[in-house]
């Protein structure tokens, strides 16, 4: 087993590559919203609607991709 290749690694970067302000990160429990600029924990509540939807997109296409057909989708992990 490859240790780089974890979630951090295959799924929560390319979930931050989408975001300009706030990055996504694990905490001990769930999963927090940080600011870019200061690191500061920012409230679900607090993160303006195109980031709540680029987030949402991203589960959906990551979900997408690891229930498909993976022959189909190989090319797609390089």
């Amino acid at each position: 087993m490859d240790p780089s290749r974890n979630f951090e690694a295959y799924r929560l970067s390319k979930v931050n590559q989408l975001l300009t302000n706030i990055s996504l990160e694990m905490g001990r429990s769930d999963f927090e919203f940080r600011s870019l600029t200061d690191g500061a924990t920012i409230p679900p509540d607090n993160i303006s609607s195109g980031e709540s939807e680029a987030v949402a997109l991203a589960a959906e296409i990551l979900y997408f991709f690891d229930t498909g057909n993976p022959p189909i989708f190989a090319g797609a992990w390089s």
